[in-house]
């Protein structure tokens, strides 16, 4: 394949027009990486999300190839200025300053994140891949000779090796190794550096390179340099910072969500205090495996083990040394293992703890869905032990009159028929609801209601006082 340009003498060779497709499939499919990342701490990580972010990009990416595929002639400049652009949106509109930016904008006048993301991807994503995508039908215009089908094919194989090869090189080396403002500045920079070959080739001198030096420059300013003044560590999972509050207690927060509190005496968030009362101060467990799904900042045993032994689950391999470093100050008590919660729960033997407190749901906007169903609540019951428990920190509405709070509250209880919950408020405002439920063959699927015309209220509260304190509630 000889490629060559109609601008002066620049020529491009067979094996640089590789390598520019090559680097544009890459980049290209890194942007939906990046973007599926990124987007997590506003709008979540679900199918939802993830379904608008493919719609859009692939829409873009079929009018790219329409507007490219009507250019006629080769245009060195055209496919110049594409990517330049496509680079400087990539590094600025996929940055954290920005994105975060657009979304606080967007909840000042209304609050619908999918709406957001809506706009987000239409008035940032779209506009990039249109332009970054034109790269393939560009580049054919430059061929001299070959069948049309043959250039075609070359050109859709060599990019497709480079979406193959971004893909798994910015999710299993950039953004683990490196951290998420790397991640994105390189892939930006990647199209910025092709972008400054070609105008160096077209105006035979450097010029004009400063402009995209000065880009490069920008970007590495919202990525790289931002993400070390604004949080402790990213990983592939979440952002992570400390805040000290005005109380003089610090939080956790991952992912704009406050995860966990310790305040100057050493006291965790109230709903953490009051799992922790229950379990063994007013229940005085002892000897009990306990298994944490979502670790947060491993607050629940901070205060110690109380004799018990405590299982930690969560997604992010990094969390346990990032809160024990920066949060905690300590050891965590009891073991951690990094995984996906669902998965860990099915690995388990029936029985397997006799405690499992659910502490997932701490922002309405980042729910893990596939965690919040019969089916999950269903595999969680099977590794309690006969009699044992179940905690949940649902962050909802105390009223139950959304479809999230209800249906969620609908949920548990299909599955865990002896629940009471603490909603701590009667604001209406989400708020920590607290549900402790027990795994019992006692009366979880009685249905029996009293009525007027078949009482058994009175039996009932008689055979109920034979088990002591009847006077409880005076």
């Amino acid at each position: 394949m000889e490629l060559t340009s109609n601008q002066g003498s620049f020529e491009l060779s067979e094996r640089q027009a590789r390598l520019i497709l090559v680097a544009e499939g890459f980049a290209s499919v890194a942007v939906q990486i990046l973007l599926m990342r990124q987007l997590t701490p506003f709008v979540g990580s679900n199918a939802v999300v993830n379904s608008m972010i493919i719609a859009v990009y692939l829409g873009a990416l079929a009018m790219s190839y329409a507007i490219g595929g009507s250019i006629e002639k080769a245009q060195s400049s055209r496919l110049q200025q594409n990517l330049l652009f496509a680079g400087c949106v990539l590094g600025i509109g996929v940055s954290y300053p920005a994105m975060s930016l657009f979304f606080e904008v967007c909840a000042r006048f209304f609050n619908g994140p999918l709406i957001a993301l809506s706009l987000y991807l239409t008035l940032i994503v779209g506009p990039m891949i249109c332009m970054l995508g034109q790269t393939v039908p560009l580049l054919t215009n430059f061929v001299k000779r070959q069948r049309v089908a043959k250039v075609t094919g070359d050109s859709f194989n060599l990019s497709t090796w480079g979406n193959a090869s971004g893909s798994l090189i910015t999710g299993l080396v950039l953004m683990l190794f490196l951290g998420i403002g790397w991640a994105v500045f390189l892939n930006a920079l990647i199209l910025l550096m092709i972008s400054l070959y070609l105008m160096v080739g077209m105006e035979g001198n450097w010029s004009s390179a400063y402009k995209v030096l000065l880009a490069a420059v920008v970007i590495f300013g919202f990525n790289v340099v931002n993400e070390k003044q604004q949080f402790i560590t990213t990983t592939p999972y979440s952002n992570y910072k400390v805040i000290t509050s005005d109380d003089g207690g610090r939080y956790l927060e991952i992912n704009k969500s406050a995860a966990s509190y310790i305040d100057e005496d050493g006291n965790a968030a109230a709903y953490i205090e009051e799992i922790r009362r229950a379990l063994f101060n007013e229940m005085k467990l002892t000897d009990k495996e306990v298994l944490v799904l979502g670790a947060g900042g491993f607050t629940l045993s901070r205060q110690g083990e109380f004799g018990n032994h405590f299982t930690y689950v969560d997604i992010d391999p990094e969390i346990k040394a990032i809160a024990e470093e920066h949060f905690l100050g300590s050891e965590i008590n009891g073991d951690f293992v990094s995984g996906d919660a669902r998965v860990f729960v099915r690995r388990q033997a029936k029985g397997s703890f006799d405690v499992v407190v659910i502490d997932l749901y701490t922002n309405l906007a980042t729910i893990p869905w596939h965690l919040a169903t019969r089916e999950f609540y269903e595999e969680v019951r099977n590794i309690i032990s006969q009699n044992g428990y179940v905690f949940f920190n649902v962050v909802g509405y105390p009223w139950l009159d959304d479809p999230y709070s209800k249906r969620i509250d609908n949920t548990i209880r299909a599955v865990f028929g002896n629940c009471r919950v603490n909603a701590g408020t009667f604001g209406d405002k989400p708020t920590n609801l607290v549900y402790a439920c027990k795994k019992s063959v006692k009366f979880e699927n009685d249905n029996t209601l009293y009525s007027d015309v078949n009482s058994r209220g009175t039996h009932d509260s008689y055979v109920t006082s034979m088990r002591g304190g009847s006077d409880a509630g005076s």
